[in-house]
């Protein structure tokens, strides 16, 4: 089989991963539901430190049929604001 010189490759030059971080922490509208990952790199915590708060009933989720946490979107970004808040001095 020649190649042809002319055509162009159709694959992105970074391989596709720029996508793949950019989906990596969807916007509220986008999705209701964020993976144990995306909740760490939100609060800027572990993954284990997400679970380990879940367990303790720290963070509200639920299990997908496959055992997996998922957690409220909602809630969690509301949960964001309220740390990024500062607190009351007095």
């Amino acid at each position: 089989m020649a190649s042809n010189p002319d055509r162009r490759s159709v694959v992105p030059s970074n391989g596709g991963r720029q996508q793949e971080r950019e989906s990596a922490l969807p916007q509220p509208t986008e999705s209701r539901y964020l993976r144990t990952a995306q909740v760490a790199e939100l609060l800027h915590v572990s993954p284990k430190t997400v679970s380990r708060w879940a367990q303790e009933g720290r963070l509200p989720f639920f299990r997908t049929l496959g055992g997996h946490r998922r957690y409220p979107d909602a809630e969690i970004r509301a949960l964001l604001e309220t740390l990024s808040e500062p607190s009351p001095t007095g």
